[in-house]
């Protein structure tokens, strides 16, 4: 439950976590506020704001369900319409179709019930290229991301792979025309048919999977990549690698991302009544980017652990640059690759 909680005790507990940055705790006194985030893109016509109750302390029974949410987005000073999307554990979601580009000025308003008015503004940065290679191991696509640099300011990165599958039914004997949105069913997939009389063409869009990721490479505070300093995160409705570079300590630094490899598929059924072949072909899109060191710490929120172990707030509260609230507006800079060819198992 996202509520913040306040002890008399905290100081000792706060001196007690000096290996920790320091960071403000947000004290709630009179009322709720709004949390608010959201990473616009480049790479990504849709953009995600997502909402939620952060709750009075001297309120134990305070709902954290929002209503009459008022929520405007404007880029470059243009408005447009946010559409909800979804509202699962308190956590309220809307989505905005607005293609920006590199330099955009990004902004958005939010408020609700018993909370005051919310806002935050952000831009859109240049974007950053990884030298990418892939092979099938065992059971996973294996992706090698290489950053090659020279010495100079700390970066932070996300990557986030999406698959399509292009299924193709080729009948011998003309078949009737029809609609079928049965298959396959994954939460978030966009169907779209193709029907002649002796062939259906079906792209399901938008695959989402679950990533494994390692680095032998330690990072410059000691910390290995593998496991501190990568996490798995969701940014805009997709699931992301959010990692960290040396600071050029290391001139080229590798980030391994294993998802699950999915075989093409030829099939022949010679022995029905209406015998045909389905080819399934299985692509993919991958999708870089560069992140703020506030947007880094915001979705990988290692530096609060300690923090959020003694109880004492949700690690997603700081950064913030929420005016009136809490949360994280940020735009990230994108790039991304055409739709791939799946690769051939080798061994």
């Amino acid at each position: 439950m996202r509520r913040i909680v306040l002890m008399f005790s905290c100081t000792v507990l706060l001196a007690a976590m000096s290996c920790e940055r320091v960071m403000d705790i947000p004290v709630i006194s009179d009322g709720g506020r709004l949390c608010l985030e959201c990473f616009p893109s480049n790479a990504h016509d849709t953009t995600f704001v997502r909402m939620y109750a952060a709750l009075p302390i001297n309120d134990a029974d305070a709902s954290m369900e929002l209503s009459d949410v008022r929520l405007a987005v404007r880029v470059n000073g243009s408005s447009f319409t946010p559409k909800p999307y979804s509202s699962e554990n308190d956590i309220y979601t809307y989505f905005v179709l607005a293609p920006m580009e590199v330099g955009d000025e990004f902004s958005v308003e939010a408020s609700a019930r018993d909370c005051p008015t919310v806002n935050s503004s952000s831009y859109i940065p240049e974007g950053v290229e990884l030298a990418m290679s892939r092979e099938v191991y065992k059971k996973w696509l294996r992706h090698r991301f290489t950053i090659t640099r020279e010495k100079g300011e700390k970066r932070y990165y996300a990557v986030s792979i999406l698959g399509q599958e292009r299924m193709e039914t080729t009948y011998e004997n003309p078949v009737e025309v029809r609609e079928d949105d049965s298959y396959p069913s994954r939460p978030g997939a966009k169907i779209k048919n193709e029907w002649t009389a002796w062939t259906k063409k079906m792209t399901v869009d938008f695959i989402q999977y679950d990533y494994e990721m390692s680095s032998p490479i330690k990072s410059q505070n000691d910390g290995a990549l593998g496991y501190e300093t990568i996490t798995q995160c969701r940014i805009n409705g997709m699931n992301a690698v959010v990692f960290e570079d040396d600071g050029g300590q290391t001139p080229s630094l590798e980030i391994i991302v294993d998802i699950p490899y999915v075989e093409d598929m030829v099939r022949a059924a010679n022995y029905s009544d209406d015998p045909y072949v389905i080819y399934r072909r299985t692509l993919y899109k991958v999708r870089t980017f560069q992140l703020s060191q506030e947007a880094y710490e915001y979705l990988n929120p290692q530096t609060n652990e300690t923090m959020m172990s003694s109880g004492l707030v949700p690690p997603d509260i700081a950064p913030n640059n929420v005016s009136g609230g809490y949360g994280l507006v940020s735009g990230i800079g994108g790039t991304s690759s055409d739709w791939i060819d799946n690769p051939k198992r080798t061994e």
